[in-house]
């Protein structure tokens, strides 16, 4: 409770968001408590606040290092390269699906992570660090996030959310058919 007194991480790696036109879901993730995915705990995209990936390895799971620290250079870069893209995905459906300005992710690598900064013109991601040899790090980063405004967490206070199932909504599809 003290550490997110308003929200809970939910685990949903083999849930998929009913309201998306797609079946990719994400490892984990962060959402306010009113709008907790409860039923299947599904991803729900429209509602998550920070989205979390997790990997197994330390070197060849980071999609942002580009060093050459393994024998196999070439199919570390592969496996980088799909996972980056993997995770723009992810970013892509947080603002196809929300009012963003920007949208923060964890990637989780073996004992590594790093934070993430998504807006519409890029990305920028934090050096990785140890979680397990420095825990204070990503609690810091956790506790502080958890006491961000909307607007601080990346969504747009000048944009509203319509409901699909509102008249406005009906609407909007029906014209956009």
């Amino acid at each position: 409770g003290w550490l997110l007194p308003n929200d809970e991480v939910i685990s949903n790696p083999n849930t998929p968001d009913p309201d998306a036109d797609t079946n990719d879901k994400i490892d984990a993730g962060l959402y306010r408590c009113p709008d907790v995915p409860m039923i299947g705990k599904k991803t729900r995209w429209a509602y998550m606040e920070l989205s979390i990936e997790c990997k197994t390895d330390d070197v060849q799971h980071d999609p942002f290092d580009e060093s050459n620290s393994s024998g196999n250079h070439e199919d570390t870069s592969a496996i980088r390269k799909d996972i980056l893209g993997q995770i723009m995905c992810y970013a892509g459906y947080i603002f196809d699906n929300q009012r963003r300005t920007h949208h923060f992710m964890l990637i989780i690598f073996g004992k590594k992570v790093r934070i993430i900064r998504w807006d519409r013109s890029g990305v920028v991601a934090t050096k990785p660090f140890d979680y397990v040899a420095h825990p204070e790090l990503l609690l810091s980063f956790i506790w502080r996030f958890g006491r961000m405004t909307p607007a601080q967490r990346g969504h747009d206070p000048t944009a509203t959310r319509i409901a699909r199932d509102s008249a406005l909504g009906m609407l909007m599809r029906e014209r956009a058919q």
